[in-house]
């Protein structure tokens, strides 16, 4: 099973990521070897650990030249776990897409890593080179007026997105969704849902996209009780 999971911030990628691990180790036997979240500059989690607050204000202090290499050399790394049978990454080539430009300063209209275009012929394409399987985008929406509020609820040090932006960055996630190839997409609003509700749900949906050996590991774990 391949997930990528996009959203905008506040639509719970981080936290539903952790709760499809669990779901598919409760399935299958087996959650993801590894959630790579790694693509919130400069909130960088997980191998080893989380960046710190002065982690965090090294990167937002680099030119965009070097913001854009690093990304782009994290993206490149990335795309070699879709050799294995199970991935899981948040955000990915989607996410940079819609940052990159409005905050970061690269990727912008014109440049040659365009982020609105180089990803989707490149990264897609490095992807679809090493992997035949289907890459399952679970796309995270909330209501506007939803966000706003969990933006002031949790108020976190070096958020990306802006609170006047929040309709253009979810109209911009819906734009990399749809212009993306890389396999079939599942919705889910979780404006007013519960993460079991959210979780139920991509149970629910996910189910005709499960490849061959998904079912036999399904079937195999479910033998043993």
């Amino acid at each position: 099973m391949k997930l990528l999971i996009v959203g905008a911030e506040f639509t719970g990628t981080t936290t539903l990521a952790n709760a499809f691990h669990k779901w598919k180790e409760k399935e299958m036997g087996c959650g993801f070897t590894h959630i790579h979240d790694h693509f919130k500059y400069p909130r960088v989690s997980g191998h080893p650990d989380d960046t710190t607050p002065e982690e965090q204000k090294m990167i937002l202090a680099l030119s965009p030249k070097l913001k854009e290499m690093y990304s782009r050399y994290s993206l490149h790394y990335h795309v070699q776990h879709y050799r294995a049978v199970d991935n899981l990454d948040i955000g990915l080539h989607i996410e940079d897409g819609v940052y990159a430009p409005l905050y970061f300063e690269y990727g912008l209209p014109g440049e040659f890593f365009n982020r609105r275009e180089f990803h989707f012929d490149h990264i897609e394409g490095l992807i679809k080179e090493v992997n035949s399987d289907p890459v399952i985008i679970v796309h995270l929406k909330a209501e506007p007026e939803v966000l706003r509020e969990r933006m002031k609820e949790h108020n976190r040090e070096n958020m990306v997105m802006q609170e006047q932006d929040i309709n253009e960055v979810l109209r911009l996630f819906e734009e990399g969704v749809a212009r993306s190839t890389l396999g079939p997409t599942i919705t889910l609003d979780t404006s007013n849902a519960s993460i079991e509700d959210s979780v139920t749900e991509f149970a629910e949906k996910v189910q005709p996209h499960l490849t061959a050996q998904d079912r036999e590991r399904i079937t195999a774990h479910k033998s043993k009780y």
